[in-house]
């Protein structure tokens, strides 16, 4: 393989790494109760694209587009979700969404925090921004999840 190639396929097990994040970060925190508001996120998103931003003190290291290219969904309906990829179920649990935060609590007790950059009748942009400390570094991480609303 040649150095391209092996470039390529770090990026995308990188890339395939985040999206795993996106649905296995753990917190230790308790769930809080909170008034839920589903009405704006409720409804069938389809992801499109996702992009990957990395930094390392304060100086991008690499800016990357990803089209979408297996089906992959994500259903929102009365306060649960359901996630598709190849319209086989991935995951499923529980959300809220308040002040622009997307929270995922899945039936292992694993709940994700996303910022909502973008929610309208088309688009949900949502964002996970990781920050580390490694020695004399500090890194960042940046993965946006672009999805269009699916009729």
């Amino acid at each position: 393989m040649n150095n391209n190639t092996n470039s390529k396929t770090i990026k995308l097990f990188v890339l395939t790494m985040f999206i795993g994040l996106f649905f296995s970060i753990s917190s230790c925190k308790k769930d809080e109760n909170i008034a839920p508001n589903f009405s704006k996120i409720e409804g069938t998103w389809s992801l499109v694209s996702t992009k990957y931003t990395s930094y390392i003190n304060g100086q991008i290291t690499e800016d990357s587009l990803f089209n979408n290219t297996e089906p992959t969904s994500i259903t929102f309906s009365d306060g649960s979700y359901v996630k598709r990829i190849d319209n086989k179920i991935d995951d499923t649990g529980k959300y809220t969404f308040e002040n622009n935060i997307l929270s995922l609590k899945n039936l292992k007790d694993s709940v994700n925090f996303l910022e909502v950059e973008v929610l309208n009748n088309t688009t949900l942009v949502t964002k996970i921004d990781e920050n580390y400390k490694n020695n004399n570094n500090t890194e960042r991480y940046i993965v946006e999840f672009n999805y269009s609303k699916a009729n």
